[in-house]
C-alpha cells in the first residue's frame, strides 16, 4: 500500500506528545482493517524507507497514516490535501 503522508501539523503534534512523555490513547487501523485502540507512550518517530512510523514504549511500530486518532484528535488528512 503506497504511503500517504499526514498532515504536517499532526506529525508535529506527535513529536510534541512523543517529547513530553506521555500517555496516549492511540487508536489506529491494524494490517486486517480493524480499528484498535491502545493506551501508550510514544517513545519515537521515525522514516524508513519514505514511510512515517511510531513506536510505542511497549516496541510496537504503527504507520502514520494508519492512525485514526490520537487522544481524539482526527488523523485523515495529509499533508498532500
Amino acid at each position: 500500500m503506497e504511503y500517504k503522508p499526514i498532515a504536517c501539523g499532526l506529525y508535529d503534534e506527535l513529536e510534541l506528545l512523543a517529547l513530553k512523555n506521555v500517555k496516549v490513547l492511540i487508536k489506529f487501523i491494524d494490517e486486517h482493517g480493524k480499528i484498535i485502540k491502545c493506551n501508550s507512550v510514544i517513545s519515537e518517530l521515525f522514516s524508513e524507507n519514505k514511510v512515517e512510523y511510531i513506536k510505542l514504549t511497549e516496541g510496537q511500530v504503527i504507520r502514520l497514516d494508519n492512525l485514526v486518532d490520537v487522544n481524539g484528535k482526527q488523523f485523515g488528512s495529509s499533508c498532500k490535501d
